[in-house]
């Protein structure tokens, strides 16, 4: 089991190397139902363990009735995106890709479906039928996030995230990072080297305004190849002028959309409790003021942590040892 489980009405779903998904009594651990989502269970050697041919890799998103995931991780043997009946375990419909792995959680909106690719791009599906919509532009990755029908999606292997609104393939916008916490305020970025609190909405709609500039520049300059000595190029020249400093003055405006940014030694996980940043890296996890980016205590973990959880006024760790730990405020006596 590579990625966490869903929690939902009791029970808990997860999905296996094995090919399984798997609905399990959130209080007893009691199996409910096991289902298969290829073809046959034929095992493979991947990384020295035995798993199946069409691992399940996409965790496993519930919605009412219906239990979301996909298995397979080589596009010739048949990627097999699938709805589950989340009482019964029975095969609702799949839809079957042979271009794309599907590994990363996967995402749902109200009509639509998210599947990550791993280091290729998210792949949108129709959620009534696994009917693919589309390919998202951009770096792939593993790791997703929606803001209403928006997509931030990588950090592939260029370190940021991209950004992809509703309706289009291509991206708006790039962002330094590994991770994004998205609020209706902010958006916190959590980078290689450092933290940063970003005015999102303020940030898009300047670079809304820097691509609408450049593509009245290039335009410029087209023109300008063209023209000849006269008043029209003096007019062209002119607006070229008055477009370069329209850019520079979006540029210097995006970059005051940050609040704060402070150096993290912390790049692999990140959560918000309110108003509290939590951080997990090599050895150490760290909690953060999300108002100004102080830094309010840092301790020692065992592994790397690429799992955080807040519940109760205790953070909870699992690390790359599997080891799970938990942090209190205070300590507890003997």
């Amino acid at each position: 089991v590579r990625l966490a489980p869903t929690i939902a009405e009791g029970r808990v779903y997860v999905g296996s190397d094995d090919g399984h998904a798997y609905c399990l009594d959130a209080k007893s651990g009691t199996l409910i139902w096991k289902t298969l989502l290829g073809p046959r269970d034929y095992r493979i050697p991947g990384n020295a363990r035995i798993i199946s041919r069409w691992p399940l890799r996409t965790g496993i998103v519930v919605i009412d009735d219906t239990a979301y995931c996909a298995a397979g991780m080589f596009p010739a043997e048949g990627v097999l995106i699938t709805a589950i009946d989340a009482g019964t375990g029975k095969i609702k419909w799949q839809q079957k890709q042979t271009d794309l792995p599907a590994q990363g959680y996967m995402l749902a909106s109200h009509t639509r479906l998210y599947v990550p690719a791993g280091r290729n791009n998210p792949v949108v599906v129709n959620r009534a039928d696994g009917k693919r919509i589309r390919v998202v532009s951009g770096q792939g990755g593993t790791y997703a996030l929606l803001t209403g029908d928006n997509l931030v999606f990588g950090p592939g292997k260029t370190g940021t995230l991209g950004f992809v609104e509703s309706n289009q393939s291509d991206q708006l916008a790039s962002f330094k990072g590994n991770h994004m916490i998205v609020t209706p305020a902010r958006s916190f970025l959590q980078s290689d080297t450092d933290l940063s609190a970003l005015d999102r909405s303020r940030y898009l709609d300047l670079v809304r305004k820097r691509r609408a500039l450049k593509k009245k520049h290039e335009q410029l300059q087209g023109e300008l190849k063209k023209s000849k000595n006269g008043s029209r190029r003096v007019q062209l020249l002119q607006e070229a002028a008055q477009v370069g400093q329209q850019l520079d003055q979006v540029q210097a405006g995006m970059q005051e959309c940050f609040a704060w940014r402070v150096a993290s030694t912390q790049p692999l996980s990140m959560v918000l409790a309110g108003q509290t940043l939590f951080t997990g890296g090599h050895n150490q996890v760290a909690a953060y003021h999300a108002k100004d980016g102080s830094l309010l205590w840092q301790g020692e973990a065992n592994g790397e942590v690429f799992g955080l959880a807040v519940a109760d006024g205790c953070l909870y760790t699992s690390t790359s040892k599997g080891v799970i730990q938990c942090f209190l405020a205070r300590r507890l006596a003997n």
